[in-house]
């Protein structure tokens, strides 16, 4: 994959109050050279933040495993972000700064396409709107509630943007080819949970696939997503079947990670 410009060089960045996370998604650097992109190795989170401050936004890439932070400031009007078309063997984030005087790539970490179209359109609301408006406010105390409801519904859509819900994981084809490979593992792990009329009625084995396909299974899926996003249901959701009272965000993400943590202690 070839392409033309130069990286912005990298500098330290200090999280302080002044920072407000708009997007988070779990990408790796990657370098221009000699007109090729390549991919570094090391994964870590890429995080387009509101510095309030300086009134601006700050891309930042921070390594999971630690080491330096790399910091972007991203200049207001200048900046469009797309997928990059070419490459074949995985999905790569362009930052395209001030028309190409300086490209910034990312490979994504997660093979999923699910998110994608919602990431894409959550990291170009948060570059528009702060084309047009600046990241502080007037004045603190002059913010009326109706801009108080909108500044919560913004935030709230952020998470929701880049969350799943469970009813679509349900359906997911993956999920579906995963129950089909071995049928016998995934049944063996639900039917002490099944009603003793479901799991001894016949002696017909429990089919897992109709079984998450089944429309009372997708309506509580549904309703589960709304509980895991509301403060009180969720954490007590958390505290009811993991042990954990306060999950680390309001969403079905939080709440599958906490079940996979809980699994591996």
């Amino acid at each position: 994959m070839e392409a033309r410009g130069v990286t912005l060089p990298p500098a330290r960045v200090s999280h302080t109050a002044r920072n407000s996370l708009a997007v988070k998604i779990p990408a790796g650097r990657m370098v221009l050279q000699d007109g090729i992109v390549k991919p570094l190795l090391g994964r870590g989170l890429l995080c387009l933040m509101r510095d309030s401050l300086m009134d601006e936004l700050v891309l930042t890439w921070i390594p999971v495993e630690g080491g330096e932070e790399q910091r972007f400031a991203l200049p207001r009007g200048k900046v469009k972000v797309s997928w990059v078309e070419k490459c074949k063997s995985g999905r790569v984030l362009l930052f395209d700064v001030d028309r190409g005087k300086q490209l910034l790539f990312f490979w994504m970490q997660s093979r999923s396409t699910d998110l994608a179209d919602k990431m894409m359109r959550r990291l170009q609301y948060v570059l528009e709107k702060h084309r047009h408006y600046p990241v502080t406010a007037p004045n603190p105390q002059a913010i009326q509630m109706s801009t108080f409801r909108r500044i919560l519904e913004e935030v709230r859509e952020g998470a929701v943007a880049l969350d799943v819900d469970l009813d679509a994981l349900l359906a997911s084809p993956k999920l579906i080819e995963a129950l089909q490979e071995d049928p016998e593992f995934y049944r063996s792990r639900v039917v002490d949970y099944l009603p003793s009329s479901s799991a001894t009625a016949t002696d017909t084995p429990v089919d897992v696939v109709s079984l998450v396909q089944d429309s009372q299974v997708q309506w509580a899926a549904v309703i589960l997503s709304t509980m895991l996003r509301h403060e009180a249901t969720s954490s007590y959701l958390s505290s009811l079947f993991l042990d954990a009272a306060a999950p680390w965000s309001l969403s079905v993400v939080s709440f599958i990670m906490q079940i996979i943590q809980a699994f591996m202690e």
